[in-house]
């Protein structure tokens, strides 16, 4: 879970970055990025579309990621407390928003009815996004309430029993 989180955020920085789409109609050539999306609706004062694509496109996504890269590396250190419960129960309702691959399938369709009026190529940022969705997908396919709420109390009851061997000693 843990390297596959990291590696999503990593895609997901990469496509921020770069182009996502070039399209060219009548020698007039457009380059669209993923953070373009959002700042051309604002641009067109469509304020609530903006944020709403922001925080689907980018923000919810970044946060699941990080959030479960967070949860898998303070199990991995063993820091994992009661606060990592609370934790798990926001990663599963962040999760349930998390709408990137819906986001993704809708471009892989509008860039087929749109291939017939310009000549469209995808850049990197389309690539990496694709790879982001992937690797989120084989995090949260680790992620396991269950077993995690039972990992996490294991761990807080040996670091219970570490402090009370230490008091007795």
């Amino acid at each position: 879970m843990l390297i596959f989180s990291i590696s999503a955020l990593l895609c997901l920085v990469i496509s921020s970055i770069f182009g996502f789409v070039e399209m060219s109609v009548q020698g007039q050539e457009r380059q669209v990025s993923l953070l373009d999306t959002s700042s051309r609706l604002a641009q067109n004062n469509d304020w609530i579309l903006a944020t709403i694509s922001l925080l689907v496109l980018i923000v919810i996504p970044s946060m699941f990621a990080a959030l479960l890269a967070y949860l898998a590396f303070s199990l991995k250190m063993r820091w994992a407390n009661l606060r990592s419960i609370k934790l798990l129960n926001a990663i599963a309702f962040i999760g349930f928003w998390n709408m990137c691959e819906i986001y993704f399938l809708g471009i892989l369709v509008s860039m087929v009815k749109i291939a017939s009026l310009a000549n469209v190529s995808f850049g990197i940022a389309f690539y990496a996004y694709a790879f982001f969705i992937v690797f989120l997908f084989a995090a949260y396919m680790h992620f396991d309430r269950y077993q995690l709420s039972l990992l996490i109390k294991k761990n807080i009851s040996e670091r219970q029993h570490k402090v009370a061997s230490h008091e007795l000693a």
